[in-house]
């Protein structure tokens, strides 16, 4: 009777196994990479980067649509360097466009931002009051603490409004 139970709930979790389909199983491409370590998202290799270190772009990213608040902002505290390649990092035209979001928040670090044809797409806001207008700020340089600065030293930025807000700190480009 005992080896019927244990038969029984084996072929069960096979079938269940057996029926599921593959991706539910599947680890995620990476967005980004740091040396040959692989990221499921820019936010997780922004935080794992050490000073110095070199985040690529993998593919396009687009910044979630709800993420509108201060605390979701993507803040960047350690001098590294992005390079976009090909890629792009978008925000959508719905996102605030004000100091408060943009999709790079620079504070406290050194931050160089390089790319060929890739870079920062913060798109116009497309639909409801203020269509066609000043979408999020691309890029905004620290409100309190240590100077930010920034160097951009080849990609494709573009901005609905502001492309580079600076507060605190200091922007090259070369």
């Amino acid at each position: 009777m005992r080896k019927r139970k244990v038969l029984a709930v084996f072929m069960a979790l096979l079938m269940i196994f057996t029926l599921t389909p593959m991706t539910v199983w599947a680890i995620p491409e990476p967005e980004v990479q740091i040396g040959d370590t692989g990221y499921a998202t820019l936010e997780y290799a922004i935080n794992a980067a050490d000073d110095g270190d070199e985040i690529v772009f993998l593919s396009d990213i687009t910044i979630d649509e709800s993420k509108t608040t201060a605390d979701d902002r993507l803040v960047i505290d350690k001098d590294i360097t992005i390079n976009f390649g090909q890629y792009k990092l978008i925000a959508p035209g719905s996102l605030e466009p004000t100091s408060n979001w943009a999709a790079l928040y620079i504070q406290d670090a050194d931050v160089t931002l390089k790319g060929s044809t890739g870079g920062i797409d913060c798109l116009d806001k497309d639909s409801g009051e203020g269509a066609g207008t000043v979408g999020p700020y691309c890029i905004n340089l620290g409100k309190t603490g240590a100077p930010a600065n920034l160097t951009i030293e080849s990609g494709v930025y573009h901005g609905g409004g502001t492309i580079v807000n600076v507060q605190l700190g200091t922007v090259s480009v070369k």
